[in-house]
Formats: structure tokens, C-alpha cells, sequence
């Protein structure tokens, strides 16, 4: 086991999930009930037995109640604490399918062994200067394979890793096979692994290489030469080696560069062989359930990113809750030919986020096709979709809100095909919100239209999509649900807790988060500055349905940031909760709605709170021309200003509506706004006509500047708004438009 604590009494004291509180920790997780039912006569378990009798309650009917409050347990300025109803009915949370499964790496090794002659990753090859048309896939036994050979060769450039506990793994690539090799190959050796990405920048780059002091980074060959320069500017004096994920053979130059600049440059099949012909026999460490998987660092809103320690029992609690709440449409179905398929899976959002690294690991354990793109522009997405055709569609709101767009787009220039297809899904969206628990179904003439529909976004074999990391607006669920007739889900989770906690079932017509998972309980805390409560403040009764700072507790919770006690220890209370800074209500089914942020408030003159990032959330969800929004109020004055971001492919229709002449190019366009009272309060109209249900009037903007991605080095890489950064650039903008004025008060808004 690698040793994460330093001997001071302050860093016990911060190990707040595992150490602090062990015992009552210990004591509600257990392992899923009456297990040895599901086992196999070779000592493994059957997944898919736990999956389709152990969690039948993944259906929970609509109207029946999908969590419940544990009694008495509710104190004052304190919700209830909730639990998911299979939870409540075993009288547990749940960190792992059984003792034998306690570390993700024991997870990967059944999956390794049960399907060894099934595809696992595949991508698109390379072939005289194109990308084929299909993807080549390396089954599970020949991942297993790479993946012992290529430990083994880590092994041999780490000559103190028998007596060294230390050691980090550095990943820097878009996604690719190789980096899931990379990642796999080092759980072999219980070395935790961590990640760098462009959007980050070369400081934060040689920040994370530093405080990790990694001896090797596995890297795509695009980012070789950003670590050179960084090398030779800055320098990197951990770093050692670059092991390359794509092939070397014609780069000799790039390999005599990074030797020039101290660095040995190698590629993943180079050290892979070395590994396979190494004589070495000394025992690999053995990961325990408080082993480092990796530490993820989270991009924050202002100073270094914080480093998050991800445990292997925070990976098999979120394989638990995956298991427990994501159903697996039509999977292992038979094909047309009469083959069994696999089903298929495309890893697209980036895997240095946690999102994407739980849902690839939940595709890994369940025997799945995994496919990678060739390139990681958005652009190429659905070109992928169709060649590939995934049975399900985990992305993030950015990308569904573009899928709206562009369906929307072709609608209204289609002709007679077109406006039936209108007509289908007016229908079926009627469906939708006025019947709870829609469940897809449609008439023949219907489906027809519908499937023309999905396979002009490669979803022809969708069954149900998934979103996360940011909230979506409903009318985009509505909307895709019928036009698609999919399944929706939402779910709700971050970083410290290994992504997803909770999930919604896949068609209900609540656009909430869902209960929580089997694996985590919640609370909420009040906040009387932002009029959010638990309790009547006259009657002192809990309410029905609670609002406040939702904290979290269980088995995918971290525990602790890596070297930083003090954000360990103000990021948890003494009972050990997890304080996520989101404001959540509980409705009366037991569903969580995130509504709010704690953090990003501020009070205007005449002393309303403003929440900027809901505020934000709910312009981009409901104005679909938009891109990228930054919302500021200055305490002094009455009402928000904005810097807002148009999408240049959406944006006609819009131009159109304001009669400004379509020839001009897009800067024209909104240069021709920028400097027009009329006009910019002609599609303030538009902008705050969308928002009137769910804002109130002292929340919506009432002056603004039009630009082309204004905000895109003041953005996290998951895409959340650096508010300070953003302010110090837009400053002087925002103080314009104050001094401009308000252009719509004199409006009916």
C-alpha cells in the first residue's frame, strides 16, 4: 500500500472520510446483500445476475418516493439525511460488490479475464494519410497483455520503485486506447497517475509536474515539444521521461531533441517490449482499498489547482452506483446476423476529468466496446457517432445544447418532411411534460421520421443519454427526448466524489439530478444569507421540501486534497461531510434539483443576492445563440451587466429578426449591435423573453457587449466561468456599460 499521510498530527487530522471517523465509517458500508448468490463456480461474480436482480429498483415507479430521510436525523439549521431507497431497505451505503472486489484494480482483472476474447479498444487507423472508416479494436486479453508487459518496462525505468512509495505517473493526451493502457498498466503497479491538459496552460502544467515530482510523463505525440519548450524555459527537474502513445518510427529528430534537453524519449510499444524482455521477478505492490488511484486536480476559479486523491474504494463505490442506476438499454443483444453484440460505448469528453474516467472504467468492467476519436475536436463527434453507433450518449450540456441547435436549424428549412418531423415531436414533447414517466413508445409512422432524425447525429442505436457536469435546461431534455425518442438521464457529482453520486431515471419529465446513489448520503445545510432553509423559521418543522448547501458522506467521497490539510480540513465539517458549495432542493419524491451556487453571489444596491452562475446557467440553457456568458454586478448600482459570447453558426436567425444585412461577416454584425441602442435592446427582448419564468426581474440583464469567445482563457477546462480572471479582463467593458446605462428600463420587462 502506498503511505499518503505525512507524519504530522495536522494531516491525520485531515484524512476526514477514512481515519478521523473510521469506525463510524466502516460501520454503514458494507458489500451488497445476499452476494454469494451471483457467484460463479471460478470464485467470480456475475455482474450482469447483481445488475438485472440485485438492483431492481433502479425502475422505481414515478410516483413513488426514490429516497427517503433517515428518522431523527434532521438538527437544527440541518436537513434530514437522505438515503436511496435500496439503502434504506438493506440498512447500508454501499462501497463495493464484495470483498473480493474491493479495488478497482481487482475489478479491471475480472473484466481482463471474463472477457478476454471480446473487443475492447479500438480506434480509427491511420492509413496512407487517412483515417479508415471503421475501428480496429485489441480484444481484453491482448490489453492485458500490453498492459503487464508495459508495468513491467516501467519497472525497469524506475530502478528505486521496490523501496520508493512515491512515485506519480503524469498522463498529457487527448483520449486515445494508450491512455487507459498507460493508466491500467500503473494501478498494476499501485502508482497513482495524474493529468495535465492544454486548457490548463504551461504554468499549471510544470506546477502539477513539480508538486508530484514525476519521473515520467506518457504523452501524444503533439504535446512532445510543448514539454521540451517547457523544459528548456522553466525547467522540469523531476521529469525524466517521456513515453510517447503514438509510434515513434519516424521521428528520430524528436527523440535526439529531448535527449539534448535531458529527457529520454521512448513510445508506449518501445517500453511495453522492453518490459516483456525484462528478467525481472520482484513482486509488484498490492493496491488496498486506500490506495491512490490517481489525483485528479481540479481546475478552481483562481490560484493552483487543488489535488484531489481519488481512492480505489471511491472507484468501486462509483462502480457500485453505476451498476445500481445506469441501465444498459440493449446491450448483449443479438444482431441482425444472429451474433450476440457488445455493447458499444465512445469515449469522447476528456479522461482527466472524472466524469469521463468513471464512465470508461463502468464500460470496462461490463465487458464493453470502447472507441476513441481520431481527433478531439467537437467537430468531428458526429462524424464518429455514425461510424461507430454507441448504445448510449454520456456528453456534457455544451454539446446537447449544439444537437438541439442544429435539429432545430434543419427544421425550419426542410420543407414538407421537415415540418411533419415538427409535428412528431411537438407530439411526443406533449407527451413528455404533461406525463410523468413517458416511456418512449410512438406508432410506426412516427419512429420512422424520428429515425431519420437520430441518424443524422449517429444515434441510431441510442437507447438513453446522460449528461453531467453542469446543469442542462429541461426544454433541451424535452426536446431531444422526443425529437431522438431516447431515454434522458442527469446526473449530478464532482471530482471529490469520483463523479456521479446521483442520477435521474431515464424518463421522467422532472428535470432533476435524481435520488442519491446506493453508494452516498446527502444533507443540506442552511443558508439564511441567500433565504435558502431546511425549517420553517416560524414553526421550526423541517420542510418538505428543504433547500441549502448540499453535503455529501460515503463511499466515493475523497479524503483529503494531496499536500493541503488546510483545504482538506475547511473543505469537510467535524462529522466528516463533504461541503460541495451547491445549493440543492429535495423535492417530495426525494430527488435532488441543484439550483445555486454558495460561493458566486453578490448583493446589488438595493439589497437583492445575485447568484452569477445561475444566472449564467439559465441564459445559456434558454437562448440557444449564446455560447459563452459572463454575468457582473457591481454593488453600487441596481441591475447586471454582461459579457456575452454568440455562437457564429447560430446566430443568423437572430441577425435576421434585427434586420441587420446577412452579407456582412459575423464581426460586423455584432459590431453593428455593440454600437446601437435599438438594436441592443431589441435583442435584449429577445435574450430576457426567454428567461421571464424562471428569473426574476432584478436577475436579468439589462445592458451587454456581443462578442466571438470572449471567455475562453477565463474557463476552466469544464468549461466553469474564472470569475476573477474574467472580471479583471472585462472591467473596464463592464464600467462601459454601466456608465451607458440601463437600455431597458423603460420596457414592459
Amino acid at each position: 500500500m502506498r503511505s499518503n499521510t505525512e507524519t504530522s498530527s495536522s494531516s491525520v487530522k485531515t484524512s476526514i472520510s477514512h481515519n478521523q471517523h473510521e469506525d463510524a465509517y466502516i460501520s454503514y458500508l458494507d458489500t451488497i446483500p445476499n452476494v454469494e448468490k451471483y457467484r460463479l463456480k471460478d470464485g467470480t461474480l456475475d455482474y450482469d445476475g447483481i445488475y438485472h436482480k440485485e438492483f431492481p429498483l433502479r425502475y422505481i415507479p414515478h410516483e413513488e418516493r426514490q429516497s427517503f430521510p433517515l428518522p431523527n436525523s434532521d438538527k437544527e439549521g440541518y436537513s434530514s439525511v437522505y438515503r436511496h431507497a435500496y439503502s434504506i431497505k438493506h440498512g447500508a451505503l454501499f462501497s463495493r460488490l464484495d470483498d473480493n472486489t474491493d479495488t478497482l484494480l481487482k475489478m479491471c482483472d475480472y473484466a481482463l479475464q471474463k472477457y478476454k476474447k471480446l473487443d475492447c479498444l479500438g480506434k480509427r487507423e491511420l492509413v496512407n494519410g487517412k483515417f479508415e472508416n471503421k475501428f480496429t479494436f485489441k480484444t481484453y486479453g491482448e490489453i492485458e497483455s500490453l498492459r503487464d508487459n508495459l508495468a513491467k518496462g516501467i519497472k525497469s525505468i524506475l530502478p528505486d520503485y521496490s523501496q520508493n512509495e512515491e512515485h506519480i505517473i503524469s498522463l498529457y493526451s487527448f483520449n486515445k486506447p494508450e491512455w487507459v493502457i498507460a493508466q491500467l498498466a500503473s494501478q498494476k503497479l499501485a502508482i497513482p497517475t495524474t493529468s495535465l491538459y492544454d486548457t490548463l496552460g504551461p504554468q499549471t502544467s510544470k506546477y502539477i509536474l513539480d508538486f508530484t515530482k514525476s519521473e515520467i510523463l506518457f504523452l501524444s505525440i503533439e504535446n512532445i515539444m510543448k514539454i521540451i519548450k517547457l523544459q528548456s524555459s522553466e525547467g522540469l527537474p523531476f521529469l525524466k521521461y517521456m513515453i510517447c502513445m503514438d509510434s515513434l518510427a519516424n521521428h528520430s529528430g524528436l527523440v535526439q531533441l529531448s535527449a539534448r534537453h535531458g529527457l529520454t524519449l521512448m513510445d508506449l510499444n518501445q517500453l511495453a517490449e522492453i518490459g516483456r524482455l525484462s528478467q525481472d521477478k520482484t513482486p509488484n505492490r498490492v493496491p488496498d482499498r486506500h490506495s491512490l488511484l490517481c489525483i485528479s486536480f481540479t481546475s478552481g476559479t483562481t490560484g493552483n489547482p487543488k489535488g484531489v486523491e481519488i481512492t480505489h474504494e471511491m472507484a468501486t463505490g462509483g462502480m457500485v452506483f453505476t451498476l445500481a442506476h445506469i441501465e444498459k438499454g440493449v446491450a448483449n443483444q443479438t444482431s441482425s446476423s444472429g451474433a450476440k453484440e457488445q455493447y458499444r460505448t465512445f469515449c469522447f469528453l476528456p479522461l482527466a476529468h472524472i466524469y469521463e474516467l468513471m464512465t470508461t472504467y463502468f464500460s470496462f468492467i461490463c465487458g464493453n466496446q470502447i472507441a476513441f476519436p481520431h481527433d478531439p475536436s467537437p467537430l468531428c463527434l458526429v462524424e464518429n457517432l455514425k461510424i461507430f453507433k454507441p448504445h448510449v450518449a454520456c456528453l456534457v450540456p455544451r454539446v446537447f445544447n449544439k444537437f438541439e441547435n442544429a435539429l432545430k436549424d434543419n427544421l425550419s428549412h426542410g420543407g414538407v418532411a421537415a415540418a411533419v418531423a415538427k409535428s412528431v415531436i411537438k407530439r411526443k414533447e406533449d407527451r413528455v411534460t404533461n406525463n410523468d414517466g413517458d416511456d418512449g413508445h410512438m406508432a410506426v409512422a412516427d419512429s420512422l421520421i424520428i429515425s431519420k432524425l437520430r441518424e443524422a447525429l449517429g444515434f441510431s442505436q441510442v437507447s438513453f443519454a446522460v449528461s453531467g457536469s453542469a446543469p442542462i435546461g429541461p426544454e433541451t431534455i424535452n426536446f431531444l427526448k422526443s425529437a431522438l425518442n431516447i431515454g434522458f438521464k442527469q446526473g449530478y457529482g464532482l471530482t471529490e466524489s469520483f463523479s456521479g453520486i446521483s442520477i435521474s431515471q431515464s424518463f421522467e419529465n422532472v428535470s432533476s439530478s435524481g435520488p442519491p446513489g446506493v453508494a452516498t448520503e446527502i444533507r443540506l445545510k442552511d443558508i439564511p444569507d441567500m433565504n435558502y432553509f431546511t425549517h420553517d423559521p416560524q414553526t421550526g418543522e423541517e420542510l418538505a421540501v428543504p433547500r441549502g448547501e448540499l453535503q455529501l458522506r460515503g463511499a466515493q467521497l475523497f479524503p483529503r486534497y494531496y499536500k493541503n490539510p488546510e483545504a482538506t480540513e475547511e473543505s469537510h465539517d467535524e462529522d466528516g461531510w463533504f461541503k460541495t458549495g451547491d445549493v440543492a432542493m429535495i423535492d417530495e419524491r426525494g430527488r435532488i434539483h441543484i439550483i445555486d451556487r454558495v460561493k458566486n453571489f453578490f448583493k446589488l444596491s438595493q439589497g437583492e443576492y445575485i447568484s452569477a452562475e445561475k444566472i449564467e446557467n439559465v441564459y445559456s440553457s434558454n437562448n440557444y445563440f449564446l455560447q459563452q456568458i459572463f454575468v457582473h454586478g457591481d454593488s453600487t448600482q441596481n441591475y447586471l451587466v454582461a459579457v456575452v459570447g454568440i455562437d457564429p453558426l447560430n446566430f443568423g436567425k437572430i441577425a435576421s429578426k434585427l434586420k441587420i444585412n446577412k452579407r456582412l461577416e459575423i464581426g460586423k454584425q455584432l459590431e453593428q449591435i455593440n454600437k446601437s441602442k435599438e438594436l441592443k435592446r431589441r435583442l435584449l427582448d429577445i435574450m430576457n423573453g426567454h428567461v421571464m419564468d424562471e428569473l426574476n426581474s432584478f436577475e436579468r440583464i439589462y445592458n451587454f457587449r456581443l462578442y466571438i469567445e470572449p471567455l475562453t482563457d477565463c474557463l476552466t477546462p469544464t468549461f466553469k466561468t474564472k470569475r476573477q480572471p474574467a472580471l479583471a479582463k472585462f472591467k473596464g467593458v463592464c464600467d462601459e456599460l454601466y456608465k451607458e446605462g440601463n437600455l431597458v428600463k423603460s420596457s414592459k420587462l
